[in-house]
């Protein structure tokens, strides 16, 4: 039998001056619209899974005789089984717990100390590690670039785009979301610079500049020769089968979808002889972090190009490199090991 987890049968029973469905609906309206476009998405993504997850076992919302606490571990397992990676366990219960807040429930993992625990032990099985896209550091990102500049004497519209967008991306650390947002009238090309409306960490849109090099401005002022309908809109935007822009304002002002910059990078590392198994659209994100850490750059710098808030995603992606300034690295030098 199929259960609705969060209907008025099945929530919960509590005594309160408050109906949690209510609490949800004030939510919604409130608040929900407002939020960034990736959030809305996430938490929705969440709240389907935690419903397949009710729909599979039989269980529902409630908090009777301590049976929220119960559930939330439950579902921990059920995902670890699925197979879900660490991080979206933690970011899927993350927001169950917050559906919890916004409904007014006690949430047992935070005033039960054995629900607490007993989570926490729960979480050590579920794969913390994620494989990590492989880094496209500047030397390749040079190797590939200085090749098209030298060799394409006639290029397509996609060619000078995808190499456009190859560069941009190194240059600026964005993710594929990002990239692909960036619009025409926010790029200054003489000064060297894009402004980035908004990103997954700036929730408040206020937006930040980032350097370009003459590298990407080259690139960039190429492409926009071959775009027609170039004086505002999307800077990357989709092509024909054989290269060719479209002429009609229509399709020529549509956006480049996001997910089509992992198979580009894939496409242009495959045809100058590199290995694509592990490269993917965030390879340049790493690949530019590596970089950084091999030329000294401190974790402070790095983390203002990459817009990170904390150390840990910069120190991962450099974890390769920061091995050889470790101390059992510098005692290996010292003593000629």
């Amino acid at each position: 039998m199929k259960v609705n987890p969060i209907s008025k049968k099945n929530a919960v029973s509590v005594k309160a001056s408050y109906d949690p469905l209510e609490e949800l609906d004030r939510y919604n309206a409130l608040v929900l619209e407002r939020l960034n476009e990736n959030t809305k998405r996430a938490l929705e993504s969440d709240k389907k899974n935690f419903s397949e997850f009710c729909l599979e076992t039989g269980e529902t919302l409630s908090i009777a005789g301590g049976a929220l606490g119960y559930t939330i571990i439950r579902y921990a397992e059920w995902m670890i089984l699925k197979k879900n990676k660490r991080s979206s366990v933690e970011r899927r219960l993350a927001s169950l717990r917050k559906l919890l807040r916004i409904m007014k429930i006690p949430d047992p993992m935070a005033t039960d100390e054995t629900f607490k625990e007993s989570l926490r032990l729960t979480l050590r099985k579920a794969n913390a590690r994620t494989r990590q896209a492989e880094g496209a550091k500047v030397e390749s990102i040079k190797e590939i670039t200085d090749s098209f500049l030298e060799n394409e004497i006639d290029p397509t519209y996609k060619q000078v785009r995808d190499m456009a967008l190859l560069n941009v991306a190194f240059d600026t650390l964005l993710r594929r979301s990002e990239l692909v947002a960036i619009d025409i009238e926010n790029l200054d090309v003489k000064g060297s610079c894009v402004f980035v409306d908004s990103s997954k960490t700036d929730q408040d849109g206020r937006g930040e500049h980032k350097h370009l090099t003459q590298t990407s401005s080259t690139l960039i002022s190429w492409l926009l020769e071959l775009t027609p309908y170039s004086n505002d809109g999307p800077l990357f935007r989709p092509a024909k089968k054989n290269g060719a822009c479209y002429k009609d304002i229509e399709n020529n002002k549509r956006r480049l979808n996001g997910g089509e910059v992992s198979r580009i990078f894939k496409a242009i590392f495959r045809k100058h002889g590199l290995n694509v198994s592990a490269i993917s659209g965030h390879s340049t994100r790493v690949g530019a972090t590596q970089t950084m850490f091999e030329q000294g750059e401190a974790i402070s710098n790095i983390m203002h190009a990459g817009s990170w808030k904390s150390q840990s995603m910069p120190m991962r992606y450099g974890e390769k490199h920061t091995l050889t300034k470790s101390a059992t690295a510098n005692v290996a030098k010292k003593t000629g090991r």
